[in-house]
This record gives structure tokens, C-alpha cells and sequence, in this order.
């Protein structure tokens, strides 16, 4: 399954419950930046923060959904760094 754009890929992560949307002003370099670290990275939802000082569009964060299935499902699979082959996830 493809996504025509960002907008449609966050409301399916939103659907599945794996998008945290934060609507409150935040300053970009310390307010969000602890919510980053205290969310661990790895296994935390993606967020979507709605209000950052210096910034007039939305900004979505997190490296760790792209481990997740909801990447694959974008398109093809990710290629291993120095490898042909492709990642695959039981179940997908």
C-alpha cells in the first residue's frame, strides 16, 4: 500500500494509535527535544508537534517509526546498508 503524501501517512499512523499530536507552543530546541528523549526513540509512536516557536507548519519527528511496518507499507521494503536484499516482517 502506497500514501500520497505525508499528510495521508499521518493519519494512518494516527488511525493505528502510533501518532501523538501535541497542540501547546514549544520551543524547538529544549521543550522538544526532552519530549524526544523522554519518548526513548526505538519503539515510541511518531509525533506531531502542531506549535513550534520560529516554525508555521507542523513538524512530525521520530526515526524510530521507521522500523515499523507502517514504513514498509509505503512502498517497497528498505534495502539492507551494503546488502541487495530487502527487509521483510512476518505478517506483512
Amino acid at each position: 500500500m502506497g500514501y500520497r503524501d505525508l499528510r495521508e501517512f499521518l493519519q494512518r499512523l494516527k488511525q493505528e494509535g502510533e501518532l501523538i499530536e501535541i497542540e501547546e507552543e514549544l520551543d524547538p530546541q529544549y521543550e522538544v527535544t526532552a519530549i524526544l528523549e523522554e519518548l526513548g526513540g526505538q519503539e515510541s509512536p511518531a509525533v506531531l508537534f502542531k506549535n513550534v516557536k520560529g516554525y508555521n507548519i507542523p513538524v512530525a519527528v521520530n526515526s524510530g517509526i521507521l522500523g515499523t511496518p507502517y514504513l514498509i507499507n509505503i512502498g517497497k521494503p528498505p534495502a539492507l546498508p551494503g546488502d541487495s536484499r530487502s527487509l521483510t516482517i512476518p505478517g506483512i
